[in-house]
């Protein structure tokens, strides 16, 4: 017989997170730290942090009521990194390190092919990534530090180079738009925005 869970809803789950301690915090960036280095994954902890929020306000990912915030978090970002190992990008990754390390006595092998159903797959998500995201650049329009966060997220930059790059070295300014991105994308989910 299957047990019933309770999630907790967004607003929830923002309203919990708020009142974490930054010694919570430190934990869960120091399960990213742990996580990123037994899996070997190419991605910085508070990027690996990053996705697991934005998950959850996203309703992607949902916490159990009956667990503690930080545990649920924590299983979040262990949910994530396993995805990352066994996604197909992730795969490619570790056997092009690993032909790398090979002497060379086989150099023209092909590592890595999609098949040409994976390759539609992929075309379709990205189609569809890419209409949420406009949504989501729509929505911010007239909030220019949001969108240069934006502009920086969808270059691919890691969370330490957009504090660099775009925000002049401000964590504290970073901080702050990411939460205002976080609680418009938490809007638009309440609004009914397939996002």
């Amino acid at each position: 017989m299957s047990k019933e869970y309770s999630y907790l809803s967004v607003d929830q789950f923002l309203q919990d997170y708020q009142a974490l301690t930054d010694g919570d915090i430190r934990r869960l960036v120091g399960v990213c730290y742990s996580l990123r280095n037994v899996y070997r994954l190419q991605l910085e902890p508070k990027d690996l942090m990053q996705e697991a929020l934005t998950r959850i306000i996203g309703s992607d990912r949902r916490i159990p009521e009956d667990v503690s915030l930080v545990v649920g978090i924590a299983n979040v970002i262990k949910s994530i990194a396993n995805d990352l190992v066994n996604s197909a990008s992730n795969r490619s990754w570790q056997l092009e390190v690993i032909s790398d390390e090979i002497d060379g006595d086989m150099p023209n092998v092909l590592v890595f092919s999609a098949s040409p159903e994976d390759e539609l797959l992929e075309e379709q998500e990205v189609a569809a990534v890419s209409e949420k995201v406009k949504a989501i650049f729509l929505f911010f329009e007239h909030d220019a530090e949001v969108l240069s966060l934006l502009r920086s997220i969808t270059k691919g930059l890691k969370a330490k180079d957009i504090v660099k790059d775009t925000f002049g070295g401000s964590q504290v300014k970073y901080d702050t738009t990411r939460k205002r991105l976080m609680r418009g994308i938490a809007k638009m989910k309440v609004e009914g925005a397939e996002i």
